[in-house]
């Protein structure tokens, strides 16, 4: 389950998910952190609208503050593309980038998180 925040002072929904990394593949899902809005608001805010390295990370931190532990790259890309802010040509050289930078770590061959470094970098 994941917990989807409406508008700001509205009620938050519950939709289960079906995303790549889900329970079905070991995706671990925790607690909601923050409400932030739409990932489209945040990506503005954070400006991270223009440099898609960057826009792939905060796309990440913004699935995490929504309780999604472990990303896959195709979760990642997914949301970009439903917010249709971003499109990425390749995914994985983005998550290679901020990975080579400290900003993601892996876990196995399919997921990462976002370090504490990244976190900080997206602001």
């Amino acid at each position: 389950m994941v917990i989807i925040p409406t508008e700001k002072g509205a009620a938050a929904s519950t939709q289960a998910c079906s995303a790549p990394g889900d329970h079905a593949k070991g995706g671990v899902r925790s607690e909601v952190r923050k409400s932030n809005g739409t990932l489209a608001a945040f990506l503005t805010a954070k400006k991270a609208t223009h440099n898609k390295t960057r826009a792939f990370l905060a796309a990440a931190v913004w699935l995490q503050d929504r309780g999604v532990e472990r990303l896959t790259t195709s979760e990642v890309n997914r949301i970009l593309v439903e917010s249709k802010k971003v499109k990425l040509a390749n995914p994985s050289q983005r998550l290679a980038h901020n990975v080579r930078r400290g900003l993601c770590a892996k876990i196995g061959r399919t997921q990462f998180y976002v370090t504490d470094q990244g976190r900080a970098v997206v602001g």
